[in-house]
């Protein structure tokens, strides 16, 4: 989660809570002291290749040639799995601070 998700969702506890006080600007270095098992790492923007993958036609002209080479190979669908271990934020193009577990 981004640090402004996270200060968005504390900002709703504490209305809820009845305090309006705003959070600093620095706020959640205090959370993550309080919550050692959490860390701060920077995402990575996402390489031109990733960028391309979401383009509808890109993808339409991939699964295409994923279903050809299921059909040459009688590859049923029990017999292919996903090897993807890196994760993506959409809409984001730059780095950001993230807070992971």
């Amino acid at each position: 989660m981004t640090i402004a998700a996270i200060e968005q969702l504390a900002t709703q506890v504490l209305v809820a809570k009845g305090d309006l006080n705003k959070l600093g600007h620095n706020w959640y270095y205090q959370f993550l002291q309080r919550h050692p098992e959490l860390r701060i790492r920077r995402s990575r923007a996402l390489d031109q290749s990733r960028k391309d993958a979401t383009d509808y036609e890109i993808l339409q002209h991939w699964f295409e040639l994923f279903r050809t080479i299921l059909l040459k190979y009688s590859i049923i669908e029990g017999d292919f799995y996903n090897m993807d271990e890196k994760g993506c934020i959409k809409g984001q193009k730059d780095s950001l601070k993230v807070i992971i577990l």
